[in-house]
């Protein structure tokens, strides 16, 4: 495995841990098939690898399901020497022929099969599943990222400047349009900025480098507005039965840009006099809710924002146009001046601002994300108590999540587990027959209370859930001022 100071892989692996649903053992065969396929080569100032990684860290930070990891990871390596038989064979044909469905020139099967025709067929490859195009999106938003970053070294500058022209027209003339016409905003709003970045480089480095200061100069105030959102918000009081998820982003450089260029010029390009926190958002927050069985998404935020955010002194003080009435984007602000731009979405709606319009979408949404009609629920699996009792829980469960089926108390003041004899962490994910015992933390002989937000990153079963939920609301939040 090759190491570095940005190994996106590793962040992949974590995230496949931590979504216990998640196949593993493909992701980890798929990463070493496509070790072996660029060996030696290079992307630039760094091993040719690190562009797949970053294509799959793409799709997984979308929370696609295994399949479509692989195929990130292997979505070069046809047109970079492997063999189409050897690929088929190491891999189901809902890897290899998503591989094949990416390739642009197949050689040992399409000779003559170039660039321009390739991009002709593409609204056609796409129309009936969007799993290619999210990961040549992915593969174009990080080729426009890092473009100018190796500089043209190894190559002839005339030639470098002409592909990386053509590759800005590619995503302007072709991957743009599709992922509008397919309403893929979430990868399409990335593209436009990778453009932006890749057509004017030295004003996005001005607007990055003082974007960045602001953050720095006002970490110690934006750390807590981020800290609400990411852990307390999401479980504070009634609001933990409405809140969907939440996601904290910095700020797109386009969108800045957007947002200040009129007084920009203005200003004779006075970077630094323009791009203050009191002109622009420092983060992008987005808070999106369950589906309301009744009433509306301004109802349920309105409730949120007289009970939560007005305690916190969080105000709003703009509203931004949507065109959505499934969405609200508002300004926040907070007693610092420090500005947030917060995305109201419901679930359905942040679920196709995500996705898109795509008509296979059930096969790769994570389970969280379906309807009860699509969803399938895990079997159960066997595993055995520290006295050998046997019990029954749901296939991806955790060692938390058996602590909280043996009791409650237990659950709550769980410190390890042992697994077959091994000391393990309590987000460890349990298999079929496993031997479990559960370690709770004590003092004077009392047991003690463990439980941490972070723990509901941990549990995946319904009964863990409802347990630390109730803990939280009778002992945390029922003790704020």
């Amino acid at each position: 495995m090759i190491k570095g100071n940005n190994n996106d892989f590793d962040r992949i692996m974590a995230v496949a841990k931590n979504r216990g649903m998640l196949d593993q053992s493909l992701i980890e065969a798929a990463n070493r098939f496509a070790e072996q396929v660029h060996t030696d080569e290079r992307y630039l100032d760094a091993p040719f690898i690190t562009h797949p990684w970053a294509v799959a860290r793409i799709i997984t930070d979308m929370q696609l399901d295994s399949n479509l990891i692989a195929a990130a990871l292997l979505h070069d390596v046809v047109e970079h020497g492997a063999d189409i038989k050897l690929l088929k064979e190491r891999f189901e044909p809902a890897v290899a022929d998503m591989v094949l469905n990416l390739t642009m020139n197949q050689s040992n099967e399409e000779p003559g099969f170039d660039r321009i025709s390739y991009n002709d067929q593409l609204p056609d490859k796409t129309a009936a599943d969007f799993g290619p195009l999210y990961i040549k999106l992915a593969s174009r938003i990080h080729h426009l990222q890092t473009f100018k970053r190796g500089g043209s070294r190894n190559k002839d500058q005339n030639a470098y400047n002409e592909l990386h022209a053509q590759k800005i027209k590619e995503a302007e003339d072709v991957y743009l349009p599709l992922a509008e016409r397919n309403g893929m905003t979430y990868l399409g709003e990335m593209l436009q900025d990778a453009c932006f970045k890749a057509k004017f480089p030295n004003e996005y480095q001005r607007i990055q480098r003082q974007y960045n200061y602001l953050l720095r100069d006002n970490k110690n105030c934006t750390e807590r507005v981020k800290d609400l959102f990411t852990k307390k918000f999401y479980y504070q009081g009634i609001f933990a039965s409405q809140v969907y998820d939440c996601k904290v982003h910095k700020f797109k450089i386009l969108d800045i840009y957007n947002s200040i260029k009129l007084s920009l010029r203005a200003s004779g390009n006075n970077y630094e006099q323009i791009i203050t926190k009191y002109r622009i958002p420092l983060f992008d927050i987005l808070l999106i809710l369950k589906d309301p069985d009744t009433g509306s998404l301004t109802d349920q935020f309105i409730k949120l924002y007289k009970d939560v955010l007005v305690r916190e002194s969080l105000f709003v003080t703009s509203i931004e146009p949507c065109g959505n009435k499934s969405c609200m984007k508002l300004i926040l602000k907070d007693k610092f001046l420090n500005q947030y731009r917060l995305s109201v979405y419901c679930q359905s709606s942040y679920e196709l601002y995500l996705y898109g319009k795509n008509p296979q979408k059930s096969r790769y949404l994570p389970d969280k994300f379906r309807t009860d009609s699509e969803k399938s629920f895990s079997p159960k699996i066997k595993v055995f108590t520290k006295d050998n009792a046997e019990k029954t829980i749901a296939r991806g469960a955790t060692v938390l999540d058996f602590a909280f089926l043996i009791h409650e108390n237990i659950g709550l003041c769980a410190e390890y587990g042992i697994v077959n004899g091994e000391k393990v962490d309590l987000d460890t994910s349990l298999s079929e027959y496993d031997h479990i015992k559960i370690v709770t933390a004590t003092q004077d002989g009392k047991d003690i209370v463990r439980a941490c937000f972070e723990w509901f990153d941990y549990v995946k079963t319904p009964r863990a859930i409802k347990f630390l939920i109730r803990w939280f609301k009778n002992n945390y939040v029922l003790k704020q001022p």
